[in-house]
């Protein structure tokens, strides 16, 4: 037997050549480490790597592969909660959509009740004026049948006007209360809509995005390296669980050495010490904070 057949055939190295090292989620020392992998694959197909034994060589692909399953998995799961959030956006604003129109719809029947209680008022005070001009008129023969109809025909119209004015004093009762709902609903709106940016569009493409950390150190001041000197226009969810920073020259508030000071906050949001939130740099510069 001669020495070419005692050799063991040497393992097919791994085609690599396919992966785009740039579209993972990577530091930029295992991007590195990759990208020399890669090169290695497609620079020394036919010869071994002279600085990386060929078991290293494999271990490291198959930790890097590992990697990218761990982190497709995780994006699966960002997707699949960025959906969840899309849907239940979706049916808070169909809910509102019809609390608008039921709203709209209550607001033209009570157009129409208060125009028909102006009619009302009219032809009572019309009935009034008759009865006060015929005890005014002196006649031989009193028509008391006459006058006897035109009192029951006043206390009826009274009696109908009550009524109508109790169905307006509900329907604006319920009107009150819709309008209060809506409200509700469009702050619930507002707050799936940046939920659902903090837990999906940041995640699936990191620029020109920003994540930071804002700081809420006392009971009135927020800090951030993510914050520069200068106004602020400041702007804080109607339920309390989000607050904005954007970057205005007509801003009230003012960013001096990183931090913003808000005299209001104090009565607004109880302070309960020092803790750390998330925060998202949008396109426009806009810094959002979820509270909650």
């Amino acid at each position: 037997m001669n020495l070419m057949a005692k050799m063991k055939p040497r393992k097919k190295r791994p085609d690599l050549s396919g992966i785009d090292v740039d579209a993972m989620n990577l530091s930029d020392e295992e991007k590195k480490q990759l990208q020399q992998l890669l090169s290695g694959n497609k620079t020394g197909s036919n010869q071994s790597n002279p600085t990386v034994p060929q078991k290293v060589h494999e271990d490291t692909v198959n930790e890097l592969k590992e990697k990218i399953s761990g982190l497709e998995s995780k994006l699966e799961e960002v997707k699949k909660e960025r959906t969840k959030f899309r849907e239940e956006r979706d049916d808070y604003k169909s809910r509102f959509e019809n609390k608008v129109e039921e709203n709209r719809k209550l607001g033209s029947d009570m157009d129409d009740l208060r125009a028909n209680n102006r009619e009302l008022s009219d032809k009572i005070a019309n009935l009034e004026n008759s009865l006060r001009k015929k005890a005014s008129e002196t006649v031989v023969v009193r028509d008391d049948a006459e006058v006897e109809r035109l009192n029951k025909e006043n206390q009826g119209l009274k009696e109908k006007l009550k009524g109508s004015e109790e169905q307006c004093e509900s329907l604006e009762s319920e009107i009150t209360t819709l309008k209060t709902r809506i409200e509700e609903m469009e702050s619930e709106i507002d707050d799936l809509r940046n939920r659902n940016y903090v837990a999906g569009e940041i995640h699936m493409d990191s620029e020109p995005n920003r994540v930071g950390v804002v700081r809420r150190s006392t009971a009135t001041r927020f800090d951030s390296d993510i914050f520069t000197d200068g106004k602020y226009l400041v702007r804080l969810a109607r339920n309390g669980r989000s607050i904005s920073f954007t970057p205005d020259v007509e801003g009230s508030a003012i960013c001096i050495g990183g931090g913003i000071e808000l005299p209001r906050m104090r009565d607004i949001i109880p302070f309960q010490g020092m803790k750390e939130y998330e925060a998202v740099v949008k396109d426009n510069s806009e810094i959002l904070v979820i509270l909650d």
